[in-house]
């Protein structure tokens, strides 16, 4: 998928790509993951909080592999 940034709708298309992945993955990775990527991410931007900074690394290490 192609996303012209600067468009109207970069966002939504942005997002719809990121939830179509986690959608397509939910069984590949953790539930954490997958929701983290449905409902703490917009366009590029991550916002969550984790417990632990060992959690936040793995956290960041699956969602690399979930978007690659």
């Amino acid at each position: 998928m192609t996303i012209i940034f600067g468009a109207a709708d970069s966002p939504r298309s942005a997002n719809s790509a990121l939830l179509r992945t986690a959608d397509g993955n939910e069984g590949s990775f953790d539930p954490v993951t997958i929701d983290t990527l449905r409902h703490n991410v917009y366009v590029d931007d991550l916002l969550k909080s984790v417990p632990m900074p060992e959690s936040a690394i793995v956290l960041m290490k699956n969602l690399i592999k979930l978007c690659a």
